[in-house]
């Protein structure tokens, strides 16, 4: 279906945003909750935390970090304009 006028574009533009959004929240959440299950498996295990648990922690705030910066520019970017 073609984009004709400037409302078909602003309302695609509106759609993808929201999809792009709940893409980023909901990555973000299972990131979350695998990795909280990581910690939580070492934890019961009592195995330790060695470096690569310290280093997906510090993934895991950057990504965090990244999501929130790209949710909040996502509506002012200009998807579906091409």
């Amino acid at each position: 279906m073609p984009l004709n006028t400037t409302a078909d574009l602003l309302q695609a533009q509106a759609a993808t945003s929201a999809k792009i959004r709940a893409t980023d929240i909901g990555v973000t959440c299972m990131a979350v909750v695998f990795v909280g299950l990581r910690f939580l498996s070492r934890w019961v295990k009592a195995a330790g935390l060695g470096w690569d648990d310290y280093l997906i922690a510090a993934s895991l705030v950057s990504e965090s970090f990244s999501a929130k910066v790209h949710v909040q520019l996502t509506p002012m970017a200009d998807i579906a304009f091409h």
